[in-house]
């Protein structure tokens, strides 16, 4: 691998916010490999799908130099030799979709399992920041990252079109402005047909999942009527969510109780969890987890989706559906594969 940020060998992360022309760089100034169990402090945050399985690592602001570029109009070559070494057992994954389908009919209190896959690639090199470069140009509506850390042994890059969390502080007051989005429910661009029964059952369960744990924590919150949200070659159900809370620690119990959503888990999470381990058969680490800027007075996480892991010559991407009651196995694992076309489309070029 190769980039001018990484010729130190430090700790760094390049991050494009949704739809800007410019992107920010981190680079550490130690080889220590921080990791967090709160969110108060100003940096970049890369936490786990999984709290229990993996650290949030965390890239501080305060030992970091941090500086704001512009995209250039020409990518260079970044990638050479990458071919796909290892696809998902297409029947493989439609017995595990029927095993998802099983568990939900046979047990009242879960509603949904979301199913993932990994598909693994080689590569002979790899330049890292026009990689960034082209991933932002792919995704121009999306929070866009590469992350590296040397003694991590990983470098992981993504592009999504998921805020998980987002605030601000309102003026002068000690209130802050929060958001969060409920986004659920796959089309492509080039399907000309209505959103489903089975589609629209499994937006409202995230909708509803995040309006309950909003609740618990006592905030008032406004939630919008879903719509049509684009971003690339996909379309979700879109419902916006927005609510007020104090200046304070908050933020940790808001992210901890959003994370993971429904949109990536299932419902109810907690079980859902558990029924994907024992599925999926792979440990998704940093996959569906979240990542994401804070400063002092504001911040903004992204659920970690599209998302690419690299170590040594291996990369290794992940696409995955929402299963529920009616979930058709052929057409979920169809969903899968068109998921990766992109990023696939910029790896194996």
């Amino acid at each position: 691998m190769k980039t001018g940020f990484f010729d130190k060998g430090r700790p760094f992360v390049l991050f494009k916010l949704p739809d800007k022309d410019s992107y920010y760089s981190l680079q550490q100034q130690d080889e220590k490999v921080h990791t967090v169990s709160h969110f108060n402090e100003s940096g970049f945050y890369l936490g786990p799908f999984d709290f229990s399985r993996h650290p949030v690592l965390f890239i501080p602001l305060a030992r970091s130099v941090f500086k704001q570029h512009k995209i250039p109009h020409a990518v260079r070559d970044y990638i050479k030799g990458c071919r796909i070494k290892k696809i998902p057992d297409p029947d493989g994954h439609r017995k595990k979709v029927k095993q998802a389908v099983s568990l939900i009919e046979n047990n009242d209190s879960l509603s949904k399992l979301v199913i993932s896959a990994p598909f693994d690639l080689h590569f002979d090199f790899l330049d890292m920041e026009n990689f960034f470069y082209a991933i932002a140009r792919a995704y121009p509506g999306a929070f866009v990252y590469v992350w590296h850390h040397p003694r991590a042994g990983f470098a992981m890059a993504g592009a999504s079109p998921e805020p998980l969390l987002s605030f601000s502080k309102l003026g002068l007051t000690e209130v802050m402005n929060g958001a969060t989005v409920s986004l659920a429910g796959t089309k492509f661009t080039d399907e000309n047909k209505n959103w489903t029964d089975k589609e629209r059952i499994e937006q409202q369960i995230v909708t509803d999942y995040i309006k309950r744990k909003l609740f618990e924590l006592r905030l008032a919150v406004t939630v919008s009527a879903p719509y049509d949200y684009r971003q690339g070659q996909l379309v979700h159900l879109r419902t916006d969510i927005s609510f007020l809370f104090p200046e304070g620690n908050l933020i940790d119990e808001i992210l901890k109780s959003l994370h993971p959503t429904p949109a990536v888990a299932g419902m109810p999470k907690e079980k859902a969890v558990e029924y994907i381990a024992e599925i999926e058969g792979y440990d998704r680490e940093y996959y569906t987890g979240f990542f994401g800027f804070r400063q002092a007075d504001r911040g903004l996480f992204h659920v970690n989706l599209r998302s690419v892991k690299i170590c040594n010559k291996s990369l290794r991407i992940y696409a995955g559906g929402g299963i529920v009651r009616d979930s058709n196995p052929e057409a979920e694992w169809n969903e899968v594969l068109r998921k990766t076309d992109v990023m696939k489309s910029l790896l194996c070029k």
